[in-house]
């Protein structure tokens, strides 16, 4: 997250880190209204793709990384083709 929030704006304005908030919330069992805030969440990504893709690869042109590993899987179960080569190898 440092990278596609450098400022901190959710940390400085929930309290915590959005991970922390989402851990703390199933915890408790808080789990109602998640799906709902999935559904949000989703969509928010699908605009905000653009801008977060950009700042990922000024971050990676500038530190040149030896590989780009996601944690998290696209629909298709590898990388989208709006990430192609040239760069560093990919893993999903």
């Amino acid at each position: 997250m440092e990278v596609l929030d450098p400022k901190d704006i959710f940390g400085k304005t929930m309290g915590m880190k959005p991970e922390d908030l989402y851990n703390a919330r199933l915890a408790r069992g808080w789990s109602f209204g998640l799906a709902q805030e999935l559904k949000f969440l989703q969509a928010f990504i699908r605009l905000a793709h653009p801008a977060m893709t950009a700042r990922l690869r000024r971050y990676w042109r500038r530190t040149k990384p030896d590989m780009v590993v996601s944690l998290i899987r696209t629909s298709t179960g590898r990388c989208t083709p709006r990430w192609p080569p040239p760069g560093p190898p990919r893993r999903t």
